[in-house]
């Protein structure tokens, strides 16, 4: 019955996964027009932002504010119809010479609000004292109100999802009529009712986040309806509340049925339902911030397993504390009580290593995922939760093993192990709270390229990876251009080599066949004649060959250095410079 019980809760993880979706991390600027304290013209008329990835339609703000304040856009905010990752906005006249900042608020794919400030300048100021600060961006920790929210929302899935798990799996009197007895039913309701507290309590706060109220104005009926209709909040929140009064329906039956059959449906289909409510969560979390699917899809399904594995661990820890000593005086004989309790105890050990390892696992890819470079696990707010929550989970696998070692003797009840366990899992789900509405590190690219190089470098016998050789003009546009390095080939051709809209042909070579053992592909560009900001292209390894189309980046009649950055699976960089002469 145990290895029956084993396979359909592991099919139920594996049936849930059909319903993964993709999420997004933040969404950071990567591209501006005008770029961060970059000299406009006085007659340009629009201002653009590249972000990381596509933004909501809604809570939009793109203003621009002279040294004294006032805006001189047009208030017509919004995003390019050719490319949803674009916000933009027009200037009401010809600018005057001076200093001016870009004040700029958007909605991510995954419901978050992130803003931030970039200054510029038209003409040459003769008065620097009101340079704007530039390239700012919001980051803060989270409020108060959005920890205690979290908090209600993470640490109910735990007690609620973990107490019903616990009943199900590990407790030894398995039958239904437990559901029935008051204290069961109390216990149950109280943490559900702690975990819809906290789903409800997410939509005004969400509110205030998308329209930049205070909670006194976070029930604004307009705002309220946009962010349930218009963003992609709404559609997860009405699935987090579905789920969750669902399961209460059925929880409902479970204590009302005098058939223990019909009760097993019902709380199978209760737990099947809770894994949803999980899933749900990991849409809004930072899953999914890369542009490669199948990493996208992994991200997507370490985020659910964590946030799972963790609720299941800590409710069944909550159980073995508060629940397990008075259940078993009840249903058990005296002489049979104490056998009963470290059966389940013995029960809970092989499921909680697997939970713990489930933990880890899916804690560690992502990290690997989230964090651009290794010394942004020390150098990040984001970083630095991390490690916070490494430390903890450490020191509640200590408090596991030693109730482990005690339950070998069975001695007494565990209450101050398990306790302290239980204690140290809460300040997790604390740290999981803050973790949520921190951004992960925005890659900086001068940082990122210098750790990059010496991380390569570090695999090439410590031998730098820095290009050395003179960068190659393109100069025919029907021609492609081959350029040995290393042991590969690389071939790039621009077409048509002109203003506007380029399509560019990049393809890796190795004994005459596009190379298959490669990690990543990067062409980044920059005007050579001025400073105009970088582009960088990610260049799926899928597009080799086929062509990526580049509108932006070759917008001027100028000279532009373009860069071929390739990293291969044996972490040698491949590395090229090439010139194209716009015309």
């Amino acid at each position: 019955m145990m290895k029956q019980n084993i396979c359909a809760f592991i099919a139920i993880i594996l049936f849930s996964l059909l319903f993964a979706q993709f999420s997004s991390a933040h969404a950071y600027v990567i591209k501006s027009n005008p770029g961060q304290n970059q000299q406009a013209s006085a007659d340009f008329k629009t201002v653009s932002i590249q972000f990381s990835e596509e933004i909501q339609q809604t809570f939009l703000t793109l203003q621009i504010l002279d040294k004294d304040g006032h805006r001189v856009d047009t208030n017509q905010a919004h995003i390019d119809k050719k490319n949803p990752a674009v916000l933009v906005n027009n200037v009401k006249k010809k600018l005057a010479v001076g200093y001016y900042t870009i004040k700029w608020k958007v909605i991510s794919a995954d419901g978050h609000a992130v803003n931030g400030t970039i200054g510029f300048k038209v003409g040459q100021p003769a008065n620097r004292s009101t340079v704007p600060q530039t390239d700012k961006t919001g980051n803060d920790l989270p409020g108060a109100d959005n920890l205690v929210i979290r908090w209600l929302i993470y640490g109910g899935l735990s007690f609620y999802f973990g107490f019903v798990v616990f009943l199900k799996f590990l407790y030894p009197a398995r039958s239904p009529l437990i559901y029935k007895r008051k204290s069961t039913r109390i216990a149950l309701w109280i943490s559900g009712g702690i975990l819809l507290l906290g789903v409800f309590l997410a939509l005004p706060l969400q509110v205030t986040s998308n329209a930049g109220v205070n909670w006194l104005h976070a029930f604004n009926g307009e705002a309220l309806r946009t962010t349930l209709v218009a963003t992609s909040f709404g559609p997860i929140w009405f699935l987090m509340l579905g789920t969750l009064l669902a399961s209460f329906v059925l929880q409902y039956g479970v204590s009302r049925t005098r058939s223990e059959q019909t009760a097993d449906y019902l709380i199978w289909a209760q737990i099947i339902l809770l894994f949803l409510f999980s899933l749900s969560k990991a849409f809004l979390g930072h899953a999914g911030g890369v542009q490669n699917q199948e990493t996208r899809l992994l991200a997507v399904f370490a985020d659910f397993l964590h946030l799972s594995a963790a609720a299941i661990w800590l409710g069944s820890l909550f159980s073995l504390l508060f629940f397990l000593p008075r259940a078993v005086k009840k249903d058990y004989l005296p002489e049979q009580q104490k056998t009963a309790y470290w059966q389940t105890v013995h029960r809970f050990s092989p499921f909680a290593i697997i939970l713990v390892g489930g933990i880890f696992l899916t804690g560690l890819i992502g990290s690997l995922i989230h964090l651009p470079t290794f010394s942004a696990l020390y150098t990040s707010a984001y970083g630095w939760i991390i490690l916070i929550k490494a430390v903890l989970l450490v020191i509640m696998l200590l408090f596991a093993l030693y109730s482990y070692l005690r339950g070998q003797k069975q001695g007494e009840f565990l209450k101050k192990s398990v306790l302290g366990e239980l204690l140290i899992g809460l300040v997790v789900l604390f740290a999981a709270a803050v973790l949520a509405n921190v951004s992960p590190p925005v890659p900086k690219q001068a940082k990122a390229d210098s750790t990059f190089e010496g991380f390569s470098a570090k695999f090439n016998h410590g031998k730098s990876t820095k290009n050395e050789n003179p960068p190659t003009q393109l100069t025919d546009p029907n021609k492609t251009t081959r350029v040995k390095e290393k042991n590969y080939e690389l071939t790039l051709r621009v077409e048509p080599l002109k203003l506007g809209p380029n399509t560019l042909y990049l393809d890796v070579l190795e004994n005459g066949k596009r190379a298959r053992n490669l990690q990543q592909a990067v062409i980044k560009i920059r005007c050579i004649d001025m400073d105009m900001g970088e582009t960088k292209i990610q260049v799926p390894l899928s597009k080799l060959g086929k062509g990526i189309v580049v509108k932006d980046a070759l917008d001027m009649k100028h000279r532009f250095l373009i860069n071929v950055h390739v990293l291969d699976k044996n972490y040698q960089v491949i590395e090229r410079n090439f010139i194209a002469s716009i015309k």
